[in-house]
């Protein structure tokens, strides 16, 4: 999950908007699409991070709570894949469950700061950019 490291300067508080027909857990990176927050994998820079869990699919249209993703904050995750060509400064995909960073680096969003490790599950301090 993507939890909030370091902030630098002022945080814009949660938010509350609505969100696909998906379940939601407590980290994950999401943006608004179509008028609705869904996963943001991959290439795709995160706009919100998801504030709360969801055993099961919420219904279309729910209103979650969401942190604003604003510059200087500084997010702790994991990684999904073994670290070892990655370096800080890299820039690296988000992984598909939109929790975790993958060791991609081909059209980055976040920027490494810190790895406790190379390993799969290794903790990472990002940025997203």
């Amino acid at each position: 999950m993507f939890f909030p490291a370091t902030v630098k300067g002022n945080v814009a508080p949660w938010k509350k908007l609505p969100v696909g027909a998906i379940t939601t857990e407590v980290g994950m990176a999401m943006y608004l699409s179509g008028g609705k927050l869904v996963k943001a994998t991959g290439t795709t820079a995160p706009e919100y991070i998801c504030m709360e869990r969801h055993k099961e699919a919420v219904a279309d249209g729910t209103y979650i709570h969401v942190l604003p993703v604003s510059p200087g904050i500084e997010f702790e995750t994991q990684a999904s894949a073994a670290l070892t060509s990655v370096k800080v400064g890299d820039k690296v995909t988000i992984a598909t469950d939109a929790l975790r960073i993958t060791a991609t680096t081909t059209d980055g969003v976040a920027r490494v700061l810190a790895m406790e490790g190379t390993e799969v599950g290794a903790t990472v301090r990002v940025v997203f950019e």
